[in-house]
């Protein structure tokens, strides 16, 4: 099982914030990323996949939501 921290960069701001822990599913949907962790608590916002490095775990998203 992979399991990933999820952060976020919002809009006009350089740095990222820790959104979730223990991810386990990413949806990404009409501009719309949704993220579900391993106890099935949920996150969505509007935006796209930053990067994602499967060897440390790591996924960052960029939101367009302010």
């Amino acid at each position: 099982m992979c399991l990933a921290k999820a952060y976020v960069r919002d809009e006009g701001d350089p740095g990222t914030r820790l959104l979730m822990e223990n991810v386990t599913r990413v949806v990404v949907e009409g501009g719309r990323v949704r993220l579900t962790s391993l106890l099935g608590d949920a996150e969505e916002l509007s935006g796209h996949v930053a990067s994602i490095d499967f060897s440390e775990g790591r996924l960052v998203l960029h939101s367009a939501e302010v």
